[in-house]
């Protein structure tokens, strides 16, 4: 069956002008088995981009309805792999430690 997987995988991914992979060990594997520009994304924040500095009152208000609310994000596919536990541990624990919370859904 893997064989078979794989030459899907090549087909699916032909017409993309690239592929993102998490890091180098996928973008090795991918480029072994035959699909075709794959590049390193990365995983994490970019803190130079993303940092307290940066923040918005009015955007926090209009998403979260407070300067206080907690905002859990969870932005990816929910799957047992990902560690959801750590998500759903997060929403129970920010009423204590942070005040009212609110969750965002994604689009997706």
């Amino acid at each position: 069956m893997e064989p078979l997987v794989w030459k899907w995988l090549r087909w699916f991914h032909r017409p993309a002008a690239l592929t993102q992979t998490p890091g180098e060990a996928v973008r090795d594997e991918l480029e072994r088995r035959g699909i075709g520009r794959p590049v390193v994304w990365g995983r994490g924040v970019d803190t130079t981009h993303f940092n307290p500095a940066k923040r918005s009152i009015g955007w926090r208000r209009w998403l979260a309805g407070g300067d206080d609310t907690a905002i859990v994000l969870h932005v990816g596919r929910l799957a047992p792999e990902k560690n959801i536990d750590v998500l759903a541990e997060a929403w129970i624990a920010a009423p204590r430690t942070r005040g009212p919370a609110r969750h965002i859904r994604s689009g997706g």
